[in-house]
């Protein structure tokens, strides 16, 4: 229980938000990133993750499959819907 409430243990439960992370559509979902890899490469766990960039483009894409298959389901199509029956041991 003492480690919880550490200076450490607190300071990492209340990171301040990155200036360009505060400005980010996808902060909701990453929250900055990996503290631990803040603190890795710049010495400081309230920067945000060194990955970012990264991370953004990732979430880009997958935004876009996603927003691309919810248009190709709300198409009509003629073929008939295929049934998926559970696996039987």
């Amino acid at each position: 229980a003492e480690i919880l409430t550490s200076p450490v243990a607190l300071a990492y439960r209340n990171r301040r938000v990155d200036e360009q992370c505060s400005q980010c559509k996808w902060q909701h979902v990453c929250h900055g990133g990996c503290q631990a890899r803040a603190y890795k490469f710049f010495h400081d766990h309230n920067r945000r993750d060194y990955y970012c960039p990264s991370l953004f483009r990732m979430y880009e894409h997958v935004e876009k499959r996603l927003l691309e298959k919810a248009t190709q389901l709300r198409q009509p199509t003629n073929s008939p819907l295929v049934q998926i029956s559970p696996i039987s041991h």
